[in-house]
């Protein structure tokens, strides 16, 4: 029986705190202008986190599958998000938020219930694209050609895409609506985890694990210097630095060395928490809004105790009262 590779499970688990710890402090952070330096340096490590996820995705996909059993994964992935946005969609009702109910119907199809939500449909677009190229193309054939097209139409996307869109007198919502749906901007993270299993690439970068380590750190250092000095566009995921430096991310997390199984545990919730976290986020955030004089310590060790408690007690009570039933609800 091969043996379970810990990494993985390490990488989930970092990611998902990451998702929480970074919320928090953003809910905080953005609201006083005078942290707003801070908060774009902590942008840099915290924006690893979905590439990771898709990395680690693409190193789980199985290659092979026919269209029923894709459509069974996407189902896996679609069932517990439908759970969460009805969930969503009920406090926008009971709190009389109608911001989130129009267009409503587009926005659920497309994951836009909440914006945090923007990953279900990523994740599904990336699943049906690498088995739609691997029944076109086969498996190993087409794994390098469309890694190289889409690593290279997501420069050209991070250079190019926002001021098309702009030409195009697109609203800045919409601009951001396409560009966090735009599969150039995630795929090449998919496909990498891909590649990195097919050609077993973890022992290449272990025995370069130094030099990993202090390529990521330089790169943060100049993300830094570059936000400092205002210095090329670093507008979130959609530029060229800020994709190396989550490669790099990706990269220096997979030279640590895992041996405790339990971040089995965190790994196998970190869909649940993803999903369960939103609607806590949702009411902090109004929380904040109205109680505008707490300190910047208290409000984030708030932040992080609700979305990280509130998320994990979802997690115990789904398995509790659901049982078996309980990954086509909550995930887990």
């Amino acid at each position: 029986m091969k043996q379970r590779n810990l990494k993985y499970d390490f990488i989930k688990s970092i990611a998902i705190l990451g998702v929480i710890l970074g919320h928090s402090l953003s809910l905080v952070l953005t609201r006083r202008a005078e942290m707003q330096l801070l908060a774009d340096y902590l942008t840099v490590v915290f924006r690893v986190v979905v590439p990771a996820f898709l990395f680690v995705s693409g190193v789980l996909h199985k290659k092979g599958l026919s269209f029923a059993q894709i459509l069974m994964r996407i189902k896996r992935i679609l069932s517990p998000y439908v759970f969460f946005a009805v969930i969503m969609t009920v406090i926008y009702i009971a709190l009389g938020d109608h911001t989130f109910l129009s267009r409503y119907i587009v926005r659920f199809i497309s994951c836009e219930v909440h914006p945090v939500y923007y990953y279900v449909f990523v994740m599904i677009e990336c699943l049906f694209i690498a088995f739609l190229f691997e029944k076109i193309c086969g498996y190993r054939k087409m794994l390098i050609p469309l890694y190289l097209v889409v690593l290279i139409y997501s420069i050209i996307s991070a250079n190019f895409s926002k001021e098309i869109l702009c030409a195009l007198n697109i609203s800045n919502n919409m601009v951001d609506f396409i560009t966090y749906r735009n599969p150039f901007l995630w795929m090449h993270y998919y496909l990498l985890g891909m590649i990195f299993k097919e050609y077993n690439l973890e022992k290449f970068i272990v025995s370069n694990k130094y030099v990993v380590r202090i390529f990521y750190v330089s790169l943060v250092l100049t993300y830094m210097v570059f936000r400092y000095f205002h210095i090329g566009d670093l507008d979130g995921l959609n530029s060229v630095i800020t994709m190396i430096v989550c490669l790099a991310g990706i990269m220096m997390l997979l030279t640590i060395e895992v041996s405790s199984e339990k971040w089995i545990y965190l790994s196998s919730k970190s869909y649940t928490i993803y999903l369960a976290h939103v609607p806590f986020y949702y009411f902090v955030s109004l929380l904040w809004d109205r109680y505008t004089g707490i300190s910047i310590p208290v409000m984030v060790v708030s932040n992080m105790v609700i979305l990280g408690g509130g998320a994990m007690l979802v997690c115990v009570l789904g398995k509790m009262i659901l049982k078996d039933k309980s990954y086509y609800f909550i995930g887990s």
